[in-house]
Order: C-alpha cells, then sequence, then structure tokens
C-alpha cells in the first residue's frame, strides 16, 4: 500500500487536533478508501473535513507518504460516484479494537470538483466533531 515517502522531515503527529483548522465531520455512513496505484482497499473514512480525513483499516498504513486515493460514494454526487485525491498520512495509532488502526491524513491535492462534493458530502451526511 506504501507510496512514495516524504522527503521532508516532519515528526510525526500524534493526532491532528493540535494542528486542525476545519471542523471535522462523522459520516453517517463510511465510505470505501483505496490507493489508486495498487488498487488495494485502504479502509473505512470515518470522518473528513476540508483538509482530511481519518481513516480506519485493519492494517497499519505506512506514515508520513503519499497517497493517491479513490473514495467509492455510495450515491452519486454531481454526476459522479468516485472522488480520487492526493493525501499525505500524518499518523497512525492502533484502535483499543485488536487489529483496528486509525491513520489521519492531510489532502494534498484535488480537483475543485471534487472538494465540492466533498464539501456537499460534509454538509447533507454528517455530525460536526468539533
Amino acid at each position: 500500500m506504501a507510496q512514495a515517502p516524504r522527503t521532508d522531515n516532519d515528526s510525526e503527529t500524534d493526532g491532528m487536533q493540535e494542528n486542525r483548522k476545519e471542523s471535522r465531520i462523522k459520516l453517517q455512513n463510511s465510505l470505501d478508501v483505496y490507493d489508486c496505484n495498487t488498487e488495494l482497499y485502504m479502509g473505512s473514512l470515518v470522518d473528513i473535513s476540508s483538509e482530511g480525513f481519518m481513516l480506519m483499516s485493519s492494517e497499519p498504513i505506512k506514515t508520513n507518504t503519499i497517497y493517491q486515493c479513490r473514495i467509492n460514494l455510495q450515491e452519486t454526487v454531481e454526476e459522479t460516484d468516485v472522488i480520487h485525491m492526493g493525501v499525505d498520512s500524518l499518523w497512525c495509532k492502533q484502535s483499543s479494537t485488536p487489529s483496528h488502526y486509525w491513520t489521519g491524513f492531510h489532502l494534498i491535492e484535488i480537483s475543485d470538483k471534487d472538494r465540492a462534493i466533498i464539501h456537499k458530502i460534509m454538509s447533507f451526511s454528517g455530525t460536526p466533531l468539533d
């Protein structure tokens, strides 16, 4: 699942709360996330903001790594059922549930159309967490 490692020396983040500028939205229904380069399932998107998202997975996700992701929508929004984006994995922590991991991602590349879809999903399909 790992892609190109980041080349900077940023330290891993214990959590996104300290650096988060935008409110997170917990989705009513989780969305499946796939690595576009390998087509492997990465995990379920649990919450999202306009700057990133948190994923729950059955395997740890390599941090400080850039991924090209595909998020499959459960229904068509703006004439599409998939969102593509480039993200940077910031941190990964084991859940209190064995074999479950939480990973925080920062959004680094997305089309204007897909960003608008994220905002629409956040407006109609979630509960604010912050």
